[in-house]
């Protein structure tokens, strides 16, 4: 017997059964490739931020980076832009010391000449002969002064020799105790052995930046000013308060005071050029600036010492020289010897014109005085013949010395001229020799330099 199985028929309920069971199946399979979806949008996200992130640490690290070296860039133009003031002002000092210069020694020269000519007519060692003998080496001192200024203008160096320092400090400080209240006393202590390979006139000016600043430091007219030179050696480098000392001797020099000490805020800025702490028309604030200035061009070693309310000490070392003092080569000394020729002197200021015909009258010469140069010309084209030297200042109007000079060789190629000047940047020594200048001196000139050229140049003619 067959048995056929029947199968069973779905009705609505299955189908609708079948269709929920695939609906849910669908949705569970559509829920996991969303989340699976969801989580690579995630993923990729969380890439996304952490690159956004990394760039961001980047171009926050540039940022900073750039606000660094701008900020650096700043620092260094306002350096810049002190260093042009600075370059400014030491221009302008330069353009003025050029344009004082000659106004200056014109100023002098008649002060040291008249002083050394009334000097002739008085005992050698009488009290009016010194009285005039201090106006004479005050007048050679600020000539040597008008001179260092111009050399500092030009940026050049002064010619250093081995110098005692004993004699500069009692100068200086004579000159000091002439200025100060009795109230200041003044101490010294000075070893005379003690020499050191300088310039004199460098060293006046820093002892008297040094004194004059000690000074001020006891304003209210009451203390004590203590100098002293004396030769310490070590025998290591030492290296302490802002000194770098190699073994060896040294010369040094203490300047110490008794007045209100330096602030301790502004103590690393007392040796910048024009910094001070005076009001405006008491002081410049170049002297310990210049003073550095000097030390560092002697090799020497500058420091110091402050205290409020109880004074300063400033300590220079300089190498100790110790070689021969026979080596030292002093300023010449000349001998005043005259003559009997005649002589034209030019100058377009009367005063020192009639003062040089003086002098030559006083050597014995025939002196006759100009204070114009187309004067000189005219009256060399009639009455020239007769005459031995013409002695002319080279910056005057219309008509310079070394122009004065060219026409005057024109007329005698024979005549001999001594030129004196000043300052003038348009010739020096060289170039007046190249035009026929037989002499080229600097004023003011001292009686007997002016005694010497002129018998130079008179004897090398014969």
């Amino acid at each position: 017997m067959v048995c056929i199985k029947k199968e069973r028929a779905w009705n609505a309920d299955d189908v609708s059964l079948l269709n929920a069971v695939g609906q849910i199946l669908t949705n569970a399979l559509q829920r996991k490739q969303s989340e699976e979806a969801l989580q690579l949008a995630y993923d990729k996200m969380e890439q996304r931020v952490a690159q956004r992130t990394t760039d961001l640490a980047k171009a926050n690290e540039s940022l900073q980076q750039e606000i660094a070296e701008r900020k650096q860039m700043e620092t260094e133009k306002e350096k810049l832009t002190e260093q042009l003031i600075y370059a400014q002002k030491m221009e302008a000092i330069g353009t003025m010391a050029g344009g004082i210069a000659h106004d200056f020694n014109n100023i002098l020269m008649p002060i040291i000449g008249y002083a050394e000519m009334t000097m002739l007519d008085l005992a050698p060692g009488s009290e009016n002969w010194k009285n005039l003998n201090q106006i004479v080496m005050g007048g050679k001192r600020a000539k040597e002064l008008i001179r260092q200024i111009l050399t500092f203008s030009r940026q050049t160096d002064h010619a250093s020799r081995p110098i005692h320092l004993e004699p500069l400090v009692k100068e200086t400080l004579k000159l000091m105790r002439s200025s100060l209240p009795s109230t200041i006393e003044i101490r010294e202590s000075i070893d005379p052995d003690c020499a050191i390979l300088g310039n004199p006139t460098r060293m006046h000016q820093l002892l008297m930046n040094l004194c004059t600043n000690a000074s001020q430091a006891m304003r209210l007219g009451n203390g004590t000013l203590t100098i002293s030179v004396d030769e310490v050696r070590y025998r290591e480098r030492v290296v302490a308060d802002g000194l770098k000392l190699e073994p060896g001797r040294y010369v040094r020099l203490q300047v110490s005071d008794t007045g209100q000490g330096i602030q301790e805020s502004i103590q690393s800025r007392i040796l910048e050029p024009y910094f001070t702490t005076k009001p405006p028309d008491q002081g410049t604030g170049l002297g310990l600036s210049v003073v550095h200035g000097i030390v560092k061009k002697h090799g020497g070693h500058l420091t110091f010492s402050s205290k409020v309310n109880e004074g300063t000490t400033f300590q220079v070392f300089f190498p100790k020289y110790s070689g021969s003092m026979a080596d030292e080569n002093p300023m010449p000394e000349y001998n005043v010897t005259g003559g009997s020729e005649q002589i034209w002197v030019l100058d377009d200021d009367r005063a020192i014109a009639m003062m040089e015909q003086k002098m030559l009258q006083n050597l014995g010469y025939t002196a006759r005085a100009f204070t114009r140069g187309d004067q000189l010309i005219e009256e060399f084209k009639n009455n020239g013949d007769g005459v031995d030297l013409i002695i002319t200042d080279m910056t005057m109007p219309n008509l310079t010395g070394a122009e004065l000079a060219r026409q005057l060789i024109i007329l005698r190629a024979d005549i001999p001229i001594i030129l004196c000047t000043g300052f003038s940047e348009n010739i020096d020594a060289a170039k007046a020799k190249q035009i026929g200048i037989r002499q080229y001196l600097m004023k003011p000139v001292v009686m007997k330099e002016l005694a010497h050229a002129v018998r130079k140049v008179l004897d090398d003619l014969s």
